[in-house]
């Protein structure tokens, strides 16, 4: 029972760290979707950087504590 308990917590802290690691949050996902089906300047589309971790930094984004 004890191995078994073991597997699920190292399983828990792999995913963990796979999303942590993942980068750019959903928010960032979202708005990077969007991208692909608007018309917008260049000088936007440089400063949305999909390795980064949120889209707050982004030419055009506003956030309130790290959501779009």
């Amino acid at each position: 029972m004890g191995s078994v308990f073991r597997d699920f917590l190292c399983l828990c802290l792999y995913f963990a760290l796979l999303h942590t690691a993942a980068g750019l949050s959903f928010d960032g996902e979202s708005q990077l979707s969007l991208l692909k089906d608007l018309v917008v300047p260049p000088s936007i589309k440089l400063s949305w950087n999909s390795n980064d971790s949120t889209p707050c930094n982004w030419h055009g984004i506003q956030c309130d504590g790290l959501k779009v």
